[in-house]
């Protein structure tokens, strides 16, 4: 056995420090006097039961309560959390963890590597409430995993003592350790009331207003400095808008995370609020409907339609957000990433396009296309405009629950504006959104010559191959085109300077801990 070779990309985190006004007198608090801290999340949660979690948001506030085997470093890099340490063979198939008993769940039991296997099969069997289970895309190479359905258990899983867990593959996978990184694989257990509970910081718990309140707790597993924390937080769903007039007017003290997706992120760019911009966390896109009842059945349109858009950027991005926070990028990995391919082979890739444009917009006018996107969004829908695309007059934003359903559906209009999260350094991240088996795959980009790719790419672990590989996975998205990706949205961390200070770095894909928040 030896200990995992890590391909890891490390991305730099940019600090902004602000010099601060203050605010208006009746809007200030005393030092000490906050007894709820009250932060608000741009985009939804969805749900907060464990093995569900499809959402960036829900992955963050999740972490908060259930945490996984393994974390992330602030650089990017695979690290401990609720195991100590692991091995792994040679061959990539059997990966043993050391589980850190010293945690307890907070009802006092300690946790142990049978509970890990009895959340992680139960996070399996449940209803998903995206196109695949959260979990399936580690757990359909577990072995056993074909017979689960009848068994209810994967022998691949195996507890070996108290605090020790054996996972066993069906073939290799260098990436399993930065698929653990996510909530969705973290440990839970049913409390005697009935309610999950995980080995994390706080408490969660949903309100009937659709409110989460996070109260921390106060044993052994909590941190200490219990002097200047919160007594409790209250988490709220607020758009993009609402969001940060609430915490210019003083509703809230933090938007705790957001990705800088929408013009009106600009706005956070404001000497009163103390802003802490992190690393790209997320892909945004338009999504493109391959179905028969769409006009981008035929490849040609997607590819006509990516060039449209890619001339479209070139020629002026001032409906995109603040370079600041928003990197525009039509490849689908990161410039340092492995699978990246020159800007001149990916133009040419997309000017293939350009013969069948006309084509396009003379479709488009005879029949309007049809746009599914959310409020925040028509920043993008007015590239389409810029395109010279006719939109269906009747277009307007949804609201969130028919969104997803769109979104983990195959009907629904001509194409969707989404962003979604990057789930690792590592390229085969993507297999997550585009791959047969992701854990939020979206059967309305599917594309099946991009999903065999992924797939094969998933078992190599030779360093050398992944980067010509995923050159192919690159290609392959240009060329097919199951979406036009836009660029890549910068975690954003803010908060009210007259009210807080955060203690804690800014970790990969954002901080999702809400602990580093202190009183002033």
């Amino acid at each position: 056995m030896k200990y995992y070779p890590k391909y890891l990309v490390l991305f730099s985190i940019l600090v902004v420090g602000v010099h601060v006004t203050a605010f208006k007198e009746r809007q200030r608090f005393e030092k000490g006097t906050i007894s709820m801290l009250k932060v608000a999340y741009p985009s939804p949660w969805v749900s907060i039961e464990p093995g569900l979690q499809h959402t960036l948001v829900g992955d963050l506030l999740l972490s908060n309560q259930f945490e996984s085997l393994t974390g992330v470093s602030a650089t990017g890099v695979t690290i401990p959390l609720a195991a100590k340490k692991w091995e792994i063979s040679e061959d990539f198939k059997t990966f043993r963890f050391q589980i850190d008993t010293s945690r307890t769940f907070t009802d006092g039991t300690k946790l142990s590597a049978a509970h890990v296997k009895e959340a992680w099969q139960q996070a399996l069997k449940k209803q998903p409430v995206s196109a695949n289970p959260g979990v399936l895309g580690l757990f359909y190479r577990v072995e056993g995993f074909e017979t689960f359905s009848e068994t209810g258990d994967l022998s691949g899983l195996k507890v070996i003592d108290e605090e020790t867990l054996e996972l066993r593959l069906t073939m290799p996978m260098r990436t399993a350790l930065e698929n653990l990184m996510s909530s969705r694989f973290g440990i839970f257990k049913t409390s005697t009331d009935g309610n999950y509970i995980g080995t994390g910081q706080f408490q969660l718990n949903q309100t009937a207003d659709n409110k989460v309140l996070l109260t921390p707790r106060k044993d052994a597993n909590a941190q200490s400095d219990q002097s200047t924390k919160i007594p409790q937080i209250e988490a709220r769903y607020l758009s993009y808008p609402e969001s940060i007039q609430a915490l210019l007017d003083g509703d809230v003290e933090a938007i705790a995370y957001t990705l800088a997706v929408a013009k009106i992120a600009d706005q956070l760019l404001h000497p009163e609020v103390e802003l802490v911009i992190g690393q790209e966390a997320a892909h945004v896109g338009i999504g493109l409907n391959s179905t028969q009842q769409s006009i981008f059945s035929q490849k040609q349109m997607r590819q006509a339609f990516q060039d449209l858009i890619f001339e479209v950027l070139q020629r002026d991005s001032g409906s995109l957000p603040s370079p600041k926070l928003f990197s525009q990028d039509l490849q689908f990995f990161l410039p340092l990433q492995a699978g990246r391919i020159s800007p001149e082979e990916a133009q040419e890739i997309i000017s293939q396009g350009k013969q069948h444009r006309e084509e396009l917009l003379r479709q488009a006018t005879k029949r309007p296309l049809r746009v599914g996107y959310l409020p925040w969004q028509e920043s993008f829908v007015d590239l389409l405009r810029e395109a010279g695309l006719a939109i269906d007059p009747e277009a307007k934003p949804l609201d969130m629950g028919t969104y997803l359903k769109l979104l983990y559906s195959l009907e629904g209009p001509d194409l969707i504006i989404q962003n979604f999260g990057m789930s690792g350094s590592d390229p085969d991240g993507l297999y997550n959104k585009f791959g047969e088996h992701g854990g939020i795959k979206t059967p309305y980009v599917f594309s099946e010559p991009v999903a065999v790719l992924l797939e094969e790419g998933r078992s190599l672990t030779n360093a050398k191959a992944i980067d010509e590989h995923y050159q192919k996975v690159n290609r392959s998205l240009l060329s097919e085109v199951p979406m036009v990706h836009i660029g890549f949205a910068r975690s954003v961390l803010a908060y009210r300077l007259d009210k807080m200070t955060l203690d804690t770095n800014l970790r990969f894909r954002g901080h999702g801990h809400l602990h580093g928040f202190r009183q002033r």
